[in-house]
């Protein structure tokens, strides 16, 4: 994992993703882009059987806002990269985010992204769907607040699906620096597949240890669980497959990747 793809979008959201950047950049002596992008406005905008149009004095207070923030993103992101002393690259692109990214992404070993902040925009969740869905890559969501220790205790959502076990492959450089390794398989969250059991099997194959245990749980959210037991277990890092249901349907009915992007208090890798 030495090509990290840093996708920031507010100073507040950018710290937590740029420190969880420069740690993976330490870990793996690797290299780390900042990606900044600046939407691009429209003059007419749908709306109903006519639309609107936006007056270019309101264009122009969007685009100087745009460059306001992207100036203030690259400081953010310099500061961090000066105190870490590390190699790095900056890009800035302009259009839909879900484009940029999708044409950036697929070129990194991993990208990292905020958490979504529920009621806030919805600028961050399209950029990390577009960084799930369109890159072939897996993520790292950095919540708003970091724990002080990084991958030292994973834990394992364990659900038996192909995506689960896709997100699983992909992590196995992390789970070789983890001092602890926790596989943990929900009722409810479960289709058919191995279990937790079988996960820890292939692990030791590649000289892996971790524990196990499969938990009945009734009806419970799956996704709250895993995040019950990753705090139980002070663990500091996630593995989870992502959106084993459609997406729709976790949109409408609730489901374990929707409750853990809500609400996860540590990192998450992420794959689908």
């Amino acid at each position: 994992m030495r090509a990290i793809l840093a996708i920031l979008w507010t100073e507040q959201t950018a710290g937590p993703v740029l420190t969880q950047a420069t740690r993976l950049a330490r870990r793996f002596d690797g290299r780390v882009t900042g990606l900044a992008i600046r939407p691009a406005f429209e003059s007419f905008v749908p709306s109903g059987d006519f639309g609107l149009a936006l007056s270019q004095e309101y264009l122009d207070r969007l685009q100087q806002d745009g460059t306001a923030r992207l100036t203030k993103l690259k400081s953010l992101f310099e500061a961090h990269i000066g105190a870490e002393k590390l190699t790095a690259d900056w890009i800035e692109a302009q259009g839909p985010s879900a484009d940029a990214i999708a044409a950036t992404g697929r070129l990194f070993d991993i990208a990292v992204v905020a958490r979504p902040d529920v009621g806030g925009s919805a600028e961050p969740e399209i950029m990390l769907e577009a960084a799930l869905f369109e890159t072939g890559r897996p993520i790292l969501m950095a919540p708003p607040t970091l724990p002080e220790t990084d991958g030292q205790r994973v834990l394992i959502a364990w659900n038996g699906s192909s995506e689960t076990a896709r997100t699983l492959a992909f992590s196995l450089p992390l789970l070789r620096k983890a001092e602890e390794i926790h596989i943990i398989s929900v009722d409810s969250g479960m289709v058919p597949g191995p279990s937790a059991r079988d996960v820890a099997a292939y692990l030791e194959k590649h000289d892996l240890r971790a524990t196990y245990a499969h938990m009945q749980v009734g009806e419970r959210n799956a996704g709250a669980v895993w995040l019950e037991e990753a705090e139980r277990l002070g663990c500091d890092l996630m593995i989870k497959g992502a959106y084993t249901q459609s997406r729709l349907r976790q949109m409408i009915f609730g489901g374990a990747t929707v409750h853990i992007l809500n609400h996860a208090k540590i990192p998450v890798f992420f794959a689908h």
